[in-house]
This record gives C-alpha cells, sequence and structure tokens, in this order.
C-alpha cells in the first residue's frame, strides 16, 4: 500500500530562551548618554576658568532649575513597556526511546485519488524489565479491515495477523527499543524551517509549539511524489524534551500524478508511568519442547513456531553425536530414510523431530523442526 510508505515524525527538544532589553532600559541608556555628554561639554568649557568659578558654575548647573512663574510643571511621557521576545531556535530531538515508558497514539486517514483509508496505531513501551507492545487496525484503501499486533518480552516476540491466530518468535539478540514503533521522532524532516509559536499545556504537561510548513517537509518521503501543501503543528514537552503532540496535514500527488491527501494525529501520554505488557494468553513462547535439549554452547538462537535455529562451536559429528544419545535418552525413535546427509530424524507418539547439521567454518549450524501429526 503506498501510504504505508509515507513517514512523518516530530523532532524536538528543548529550546533555550534569550531576552532582548525592554523599551525602558533603552530609553534610560539614552537618557544617560545625553546626561554625560552634557556634563562633559560644560567641563570642557570651565577649563579655561578659574577654578572657584569652575566649581560655582558646575554647582549652579548641578542645581534644579526653578520653572518660570506661573508655568505649569509638565510630566515627562512614561516609557511603553513591551514584551521580550523569544529567541527563536531550530529543532532538535530527545528519543522517546530515552524514557522509562511511554504509551503513543497515531490516528491516520487520507485519499488516494477515490480511495480512502484510515488507521489507529498504539504503541507502548517499558524499559524495565524491557517490553513493548503494538497494535495495530484499520481499513485499507480497497475497503478491507486490517489490523496486528505484536508483543514483545524480553528476547521473545509474538505476532498476530487480521486472521487472529498468534505465533511466538525467539531470539538470543537483545530487544532494541527503536524497532518496534513505526513513528518515531527520530525521523526527521527539516527543522530549521519550523517557527516557535509560544507556550501552551498539552497532556497535562508544560510544553513549546511549533508550526513547520511546507518547506520543512520536502526531506520526507512521499511515495515517490510531490508535496503540494503541507503542515506540521507539534508541542514538544519541556519537561522530558520529547515530542507530546503532532498533527500533520499534507496535499500532493503520488509518482503516477494520483492526488494524495492525509492526516495524521499522534500524541504521547503516560510518560514513565506503569505500564502492565503481558503475553497474549494461551501462546506458549517459542523454542524446544522439554524433551529436547539444547546443546551446550548454543548461540545466535532463533525460533519461530515448531522450528528453531541456533550455531555451536563443535564439529557437525560431534553435535550428530549428542543429539543421538540425548533424543534416545528421552524416548525419541530414530528414524531411517534421511533425503540429506547430516539429517537426523526422530519420532516419539504423533510427534517427528528433524534435525539438520551444516558446518560453518569451525562451528555447526543447527535447525531443529518439530511437528505434531
Amino acid at each position: 500500500m503506498k501510504w504505508r510508505s509515507l513517514a512523518v515524525v516530530v523532532v524536538v527538544s528543548l529550546l533555550a530562551l534569550s531576552t532582548a532589553g525592554c523599551a525602558i532600559t533603552n530609553l534610560l541608556k539614552r537618557e544617560v548618554s545625553e546626561k554625560i555628554e552634557e556634563v562633559a561639554s560644560e567641563e570642557a568649557e570651565e577649563v579655561a576658568s578659574a577654578e572657584g568659578e569652575a566649581k560655582a558654575e558646575a554647582a549652579k548647573a548641578a542645581s534644579p532649575t526653578k520653572p518660570p512663574a506661573g508655568a505649569k510643571p509638565t510630566k515627562a511621557p512614561s516609557p511603553t513597556a513591551t514584551a521580550e521576545p523569544e529567541e527563536e531556535a531550530p529543532l532538535s530531538l530527545s528519543s522517546l526511546e530515552e524514557l522509562n515508558s511511554y504509551r503513543q497514539v497515531t490516528t491516520m486517514s487520507g485519499t488516494q485519488g477515490d480511495e480512502e483509508w484510515e488507521m489507529e496505531i498504539v504503541s507502548e513501551f517499558v524499559r524495565e524489565p524491557p517490553a513493548q507492545r503494538y497494535v495495530m487496525k484499520g481499513v485499507d484503501e480497497n475497503g478491507q479491515d486490517i489490523s496486528m499486533a505484536m508483543i514483545r518480552i524480553g528476547d521473545t516476540t509474538y505476532m498476530r495477523g487480521s486472521e487472529g491466530e498468534w505465533i511466538s518468535m525467539t531470539s538470543s539478540e537483545s530487544l532494541d527499543p527503536g524497532e518496534l514503533p513505526l513513528l518515531r521522532p527520530e525521523d526527521t524532516f527539516y527543522t530549521e524551517e519550523c517557527k516557535y509559536k509560544g507556550s501552551e499545556q498539552v497532556n497535562g504537561l508544560q510544553a513549546k509549539y511549533y508550526v513547520c510548513e511546507k518547506e520543512a517537509l520536502f526531506s520526507m518521503p512521499w511515495v515517490g511524489g510531490t508535496i503540494e501543501s503541507g503542515r506540521v503543528d507539534t508541542w514538544v514537552s519541556t519537561e522530558y524534551g520529547v515530542g507530546v503532540k503532532m498533527t500533520f496535514d499534507a496535499q500532493g500527488q503520488d509518482e503516477e500524478g494520483v492526488k494524495v491527501k492525509t492526516h495524521w494525529e499522534f500524541e504521547v501520554t503516560d510518560i514513565n508511568k506503569p505500564i502492565n505488557i503481558e503475553a497474549p494468553e494461551g501462546v506458549a513462547a517459542a523454542g524446544l519442547p522439554d524433551d529436547i535439549p539444547m546443546i551446550d554452547g548454543a548461540y545466535e538462537v532463533n525460533a519461530i513456531m515448531g522450528m528453531v535455529g541456533f550455531k555451536v562451536d563443535k564439529a557437525v559429528a560431534e553435535v550428530a553425536k549428542f543429539y543421538q544419545a540425548a533424543m534416545a535418552r528421552n524416548g525419541w525413535t530414530p528414524e531411517e530414510g534421511a533425503m540429506m546427509p547430516d539429517m537426523l530424524n526422530f519420532s516419539k507418539g504423533n510427534r517427528t523431530a528433524n534435525l539438520i547439521l551444516s558446518e560453518e567454518g569451525a562451528a555447526t549450524q543447527v535447525t531443529i523442526m518439530v511437528n505434531e501429526e
């Protein structure tokens, strides 16, 4: 789907404010300067006079001048105070994934020619223990309902498609906090084109408000087409330095000249608050069953449904000898008729297990597939 390729994200951080002098300060500086010039002129004239006369003239000049009889005193005009402008600064970024936890809700809708689509994405993140949840639902441009869910807890990932069935995967690789969300403030557009508009309260947080119009969007992918008009309104938390709200509107054409229009809304809540992310009920984590052991020294372990793969720094013959003995101890019966060398077949009740061993340098790559009839 072409519209899925569009990436829009807000890159924001805290801005430092500096102040310019107000009108009152400028007026005082001007009056002091004029007074200094006046005194300096008088002192120059007094140099040629006697010291006593100079002092007398200086004292006379320093004394207040009385207004003429009958004259009404006049008041000096009061200076007009003006607000001190805040200095604009380009947006910079603090990543959402630097937080301890957050909930991000993004709603999207748009048109591509005569076709309409809409979607909602909810992603949640917890740093310790590491966990993420991602749920997407909507209607595509063909009017079909679409949905997807993904949960990652430690090294295990659970996925559910539109059909409603969960599958699980495990990996020895650590969870990368930036992998799961589709929309992240790390993705950039031309932030120097964004203008600071003031400070507001958003989602219970003090935030700075920016407007980024068409020129700021030129760096964003638009499915090979063009952006004709667009605007991003974004708010960044002054406490956390992350974007807590964003709205995006744009119109343009795709690479085939079809008119495209889109509207996105993005909000971040529950920053550093408890968020409970659990595995789906009744879904076991992928991996080897209890009666098939993992050989010592296994690494780069990956599992999905009934298949597990890993490497071990042992020769193929040594790995084969280990599994022939271990499977027999756990009640598995060896089967003949392997379709390839270094393939071991076993059966146990209504289950079968197939092991494929292949040499990779000094290591052996092991793939174990377990099926139930």
